[in-house]
């Protein structure tokens, strides 16, 4: 019974633009099948009930897999049957096809995110974050390396600004950012190894990372009040950072706050001039007027953050954990 269900949910998630009228998706400037031209639609026009039906399906699959049921987070993946249907890769390529990726334009998400989308782009991040909790190491390696485009499209996510829907629709924005996060940091639980966390840096670049990591936090004072903290969303993508700064040396040095940095070149060059006579030091001191300066985003999430070692004794050995 359980495996003619998920016969239906592959039918359900086998949705492409262009294979069927009444399950397509319509692009950017185009009207939706069916339509005569003249009628034509904003590309924000409300989704069909083909497309619609597909936000309480990736809830029901989410439900599936909470409290991380192993158990059904595998048979979602392979069903042991004749024919087996990967209801993980699916829901990537779902993910892939509502974010316009198989146009080969990853930098113009904008325009196939809106306000209509946005709600079930973002339960589809929740699903594939809970395909994995736990974590289930093979769901993991099932959508690492997967063909489609689906981890350029979650990076992408973080790194670029949604316009135009960031404009009007700025909470809506914050939390697929942070529903992004979450997934890549999901993909990269209790692992031992580098291959994960390689292939999401392969095309994000350290440098943009730290700029979303800043203009988050700055962005605070002007959504005071909102249902998104922007500086929260901003910590969540600086644990993302510290994770994957294990594996870049590039990134690693980018999160040192500039205050930190300025104070080990210092300390380099006392050792280096043996600057030891302490009332030469406090004159060196005392003559640098202090300044007031604004705190510095890295240097408040560092002070934020702290990381445990959780032991696994399922598989005998033990995860990092940053905690906000």
């Amino acid at each position: 019974m359980l495996s003619w269900r998920v016969c239906q949910l592959h039918a359900a998630l086998s949705v492409s633009p262009g294979v069927s009228p009444q399950f397509a998706v319509p692009l950017p400037g185009q009207p939706p099948p069916g339509q005569p031209p003249h009628e034509q639609l904003e590309p924000e026009a409300e989704m069909g009930p083909a497309v619609m039906i597909m936000k309480p399906i990736m809830r029901f699959l989410q439900l599936l897999c909470e409290n991380h049921n192993q158990d059904l987070q595998n048979f979602l993946r392979c069903q042991n049957n004749k024919t087996n249907y990967n209801l993980v890769c699916e829901t990537l390529q779902f993910l892939d096809i509502m974010c316009g990726s198989t146009t080969g334009g990853l930098g113009l998400l904008g325009l196939y995110i809106n306000e209509g989308n946005v709600g079930l782009i973002t339960q589809t991040l929740e699903t594939l974050t809970e395909y994995c909790q736990g974590p289930c190491q093979e769901n993991q390696t099932c959508i690492v390396t997967h063909e489609s485009n689906g981890i350029d499209i979650i990076t992408a996510l973080i790194l670029n600004d949604i316009s135009p829907l960031c404009r009007y629709r700025m909470e809506m924005v914050l939390q697929l950012k942070d529903n992004a996060s979450k997934l890549l940091l999901a993909l990269m639980e209790s692992r031992h190894d580098n291959e994960n966390a390689e292939r999401i840096l392969f095309n994000l670049r350290p440098q943009e990372l730290i700029e979303v990591i800043k203009k988050a936090y700055h962005q605070e004072k002007d959504c005071e009040g909102g249902e998104v903290s922007p500086r929260e969303v901003g910590h969540n993508i600086y644990i993302l950072a510290l994770q994957l700064a294990r594996h870049n040396k590039v990134l690693l040095h980018l999160l040192k706050p500039p205050k930190r940095t300025q104070e080990e070149g210092e300390e380099g060059i006392s050792s280096m001039l043996n600057l030891n006579n302490r009332p030469l030091s406090q004159m060196l001191k005392s003559s640098v007027p202090a300044e007031t300066e604004a705190e510095d985003p890295l240097e408040y999430y560092e002070k934020h953050t702290a990381q445990i070692e959780v032991p696994d004794w399922r598989r005998h050995g033990a995860g990092v954990l940053s905690l906000a």
